[in-house]
């Protein structure tokens, strides 16, 4: 993955050229074919290059209008190019290369703002119009691309990394205490916010217009969740699927190397190295070849699908290169933090390291994987609320049959309740509801949740209403919507970026991509989850291209008891004096109690998770220099 950077001095004055130069190489380990930086008046843009298609060699960035007075950095790829070089080239505009450059260029010159409305793919971009004195940058709608900005009423600062961002400050900011409690409690409520005071995260769909005048950031698209697909027969959605599918794959394949899949043996990634090869066979894959990786989990353990990979082979009959997880010791998180500046990579993201080093060293540079399957394959019980809302008394009562026989009564009831009559309520009525609950006896649950200072725990509170509040009132909307957006996800596909980056590769999302995700929030539910059994679309849609053995498989791989060796380390460094650190977030005890709960539990029952986020404050403070919390305007803005 590329990575680009700019300054705009929107009060006038001369941007510095060696400022922006030294935030591009901040970032040198996104610009494997080099950098480039140019400077002119109140603006400067950088790009660091690492190319995965050979389209992107055909113009070295900043690119430039004929003029000179339109300059753009681009790191990404469109998949909707061919279509856009059509309607460009139906509209008599001349392409001077077949860049993707190029055509996010010349969308500007014709629909100025609209432009990102246009541009599928996974792409972030700033441009520079020296005829209107306007920096105008935007996102792929998913926001599978970074793009960090910094403004203190007077210079804008964009970058790739935060280390970009940092590198052109005078001093490091404060952390930003809102933001790591959020990170510290697991409860992800920012979109917007990242780990410093003052550096800020442009959204996935967002776009930000910069001039004189100021900052202006807005939305420009938006996930329809009203849509529904109704089709005659329950074959269509499965062959419409199978399309759909196939064109993601396609779209997201081009480069000019070999093409590397992750098969990991699952429902997801398989699926798309299947139908990679599908594509290969038929001429219609925009790669040379197509190289199938997996990760190979200790034997034995939960973590071992290697089973499922092997059928994959003998299916197909071409190879997959089997590589160990890498699992590292404590210290590497460490120092990953301080490089980066920003999160740690979890360990479960660590894991496919020694996986992406291969992928590299085989002279890859694109790597495709099956994000996005878990969130939109799964399906939920909303299928009970479509049924009522629809008058269709017949599959309610199949559904609600074969529920009872798969799960039983309670679990039935429960999802009929919650799921299909309690959101088709008034909302004074579910108010009543909840009161009455609330007298009814019930046996109490001891809380795992840390107990926050009373400064950090208010503004969690203050927090998580904000995150509630902007989302909408009917449910099913609601859950389609934290499927393609939740806080959790921003920050997660920007550590993913920074470490395919961190390897030489630029990771491709067909299950991200926007017809994908349009297509999945439209499908009946019940054609997804069915008696209990998840992706049912998907695995329907498959037949004959997935391996059996992999299509009816309900067990899914886990990596939990992997990341137990981390434990001792952990508990030795959070109980150290520079734990004490924590204490401007944590109640002291809380920490003894939360330490004492892990090592108390079975070694089955344990999860990392308990302790990780308190690790990743414990490395963050360690990095920040040691900055008060709470003060006044310490919100991340």
């Amino acid at each position: 993955m590329s990575g680009i950077v700019a300054i705009f001095e929107t009060c006038g004055g001369e941007a510095e050229a060696g400022a922006v130069e030294q935030m591009a190489r901040a970032m040198e380990y996104r610009g494997l074919d080099g950098m480039s930086c140019w400077t002119q008046g109140p603006v400067a843009l950088g790009h660091c290059a690492t190319y995965s298609t050979a389209e992107e060699r055909e113009a070295i960035q900043p690119h430039a209008s004929e003029d000179g007075r339109v300059r753009l950095v681009l790191d990404g790829y469109l998949t909707n190019i061919d279509a856009l070089r059509r309607e460009l080239r139906d509209r008599k505009i001349v392409l001077r290369n077949s860049s993707d450059a190029e055509i996010v260029l010349r969308a500007w010159e014709l629909w100025g703002r609209d432009c990102p409305q246009r541009l599928e793919g996974e792409y972030a971009f700033i441009l520079w119009d020296g005829r209107s004195g306007e920096l105008f940058c935007a996102r792929d709608h998913q926001g599978l691309r970074p793009l960090l900005y910094h403004f203190d009423g007077r210079r804008l600062l964009l970058g790739t990394d935060a280390v970009a961002i940092l590198a052109a400050l005078p001093h490091r900011p404060a952390p930003n205490a809102g933001f790591l409690t959020e990170v510290l409690t697991f409860q992800w409520y920012s979109r917007d916010e990242t780990v410093w005071s003052g550096i800020m995260r442009l959204p996935q769909a967002h776009s930000l217009q910069a001039s004189g005048s100021g900052l202006r950031i807005g939305q420009y698209w938006q996930l329809d969740t009203s849509r529904r697909l109704t089709y005659a027969r329950e074959d269509d959605y499965a062959e419409h699927y199978r399309e759909l599918l196939a064109e993601a794959v396609r779209s997201c394949a081009r480069t000019d190397r070999p093409l590397a899949v992750e098969a990991s043996g699952g429902l997801d990634s398989t699926a798309l190295f299947c139908m990679a090869h599908r594509l290969q066979d038929s001429g219609t894959l925009p790669a040379p070849e197509v190289r199938g990786y997996t990760m190979a989990g200790p034997p034995g353990t939960p973590a071992d699908e290697i089973e499922y990979v092997h059928a994959v082979v003998e299916e197909l009959g071409v190879p997959v290169a089997e590589h160990p997880y890498f699992l590292p010791d404590l210290e590497w998180f460490a120092a990953n933090a301080r490089q980066s500046c920003d999160l740690p990579l979890p360990p479960n993201g660590a894991i496919s390291l020694t996986e992406e080093r291969a992928i590299a060293a085989d002279g890859c540079r694109a790597c495709m994987n099956g994000l996005g399957g878990d969130q939109w394959l799964d399906g939920s019980a909303y299928y009970y609320l479509e049924f009522l809302r629809a008058g269709d008394w017949r599959k309610l009562a199949r559904t609600v049959r074969g529920d009872i026989a798969a799960r039983g009564w309670h679990w039935t009831a429960r999802a009929l309740t919650h799921f299909g009559v309690s959101p088709m309520l008034s909302p004074g009525l579910r108010s009543a509801a909840r009161r009455i609950k609330a007298l009814v006896p019930h046996r109490a649950r001891p809380s795992q949740a840390l107990e926050l200072t009373a400064p950090a725990a208010a503004e969690l509170r203050d927090r998580r209403q904000r995150y509630l509040d902007s989302l909408p009132s009917d449910r099913q909307a609601r859950l389609k919507l934290e499927k393609l957006a939740h806080p959790y996800w921003s920050s997660m596909y920007d550590m993913n970026s920074r470490q395919a980056a961190l390897n030489g590769l630029s990771q491709r999302h067909p299950m991200l991509s926007r017809p994908y995700i349009e297509f999945m929030a439209a499908v009946p539910e019940h054609l997804l989850l069915r008696r209990g059994v998840r992706k049912c679309l998907h695995r329907d849609a498959l037949a004959g291209i997935l391996p059996e053995k992999v299509r009816l498989r309900t067990s899914e791989g886990t990596t939990d008891q992997v990341f137990h060796r981390l434990s001792e380390p952990m508990i030795a460094q959070l109980r150290s004096p520079e734990g004490q650190s924590l204490a401007r977030l944590i109640v002291p005890q809380e920490l003894e109690r939360t330490i004492g709960e892990y090592c108390s539990a079975a070694i089955d029952n344990r999860s990392l998770l308990a302790l990780w986020p308190i690790y990743v404050i414990f490395t963050i403070l360690g990095i920040s220099g040691g900055a008060s919390f709470f003060q006044e305007g310490d919100n991340g803005q």
